[in-house]
């Protein structure tokens, strides 16, 4: 039905954008405190140690701060991979250090390119952004789909991994509408 997807699509993007804005305002000082707990929650999770490979976001604007989680992943020998938007794609690829990253899609941190993510893990640890969630685990993106499609392509390629969303406890609602094709991670982590 048309009507009703159309719907829920004007929902999701006030629904985005009020949401957007809640996040935006929380003090740049509060963001980072946040933000580093988040990352230590994750550091102690098994799923988390057990993972062969880490492809996270580089955050941006007021995204939660992956940075420490990043560096703690490359200190301790972990493959880490990040993404980077190529036309309507997005693909992970490959970095040894923070310093490689250059402003790309959006006035987004990127790599320049190199090992692309292909089955190279076993179990593979993924952080995604969003801009609204709910207790059921729906979560509203950018509005663009390049996690839906770039999760999708991973499952097709057969490739094990445990699929996280990072957002501020602002972020969370009771419920929202959202549509089939929408990814659903295992867990969202706030830093509550």
């Amino acid at each position: 039905n048309m009507s009703a997807r159309h719907d829920v699509i004007a929902a999701k993007r006030q629904l985005r954008k009020e949401t957007l804005a809640c996040r935006d305002a929380i003090p740049l000082c509060e963001r980072i405190e946040k933000s580093r707990h988040i990352c230590e929650m994750i550091l102690q999770m098994e799923c988390y140690r057990q993972a062969d490979a880490l492809l996270a976001y580089v955050d941006y604007q007021s995204e939660v701060i992956t940075k420490p989680l990043l560096e703690a992943a490359l200190l301790e020998g972990k493959p880490v991979f990040v993404p980077k938007v190529e036309g309507e794609e997005m693909a992970f690829y490959q970095i040894t250090d923070l310093s490689e990253l250059v402003e790309g899609y959006k006035g987004i941190r990127e790599p320049a390119g190199g090992r692309a993510f292909d089955r190279q893990a076993k179990e593979a640890f993924i952080l995604m952004p969003g801009a609204v969630f709910d207790k059921h685990r729906h979560r509203i993106g950018y509005g663009k789909g390049f996690y839906d499609r770039y999760i999708a392509h991973l499952a097709q390629m057969e490739v094990d991994f445990h699929l996280v969303a990072l957002g501020f406890s602002c972020q969370v609602l009771e419920e929202i509408p959202y549509e089939e094709h929408d990814i659903r991670p295992d867990m969202i982590i706030t830093e509550e």
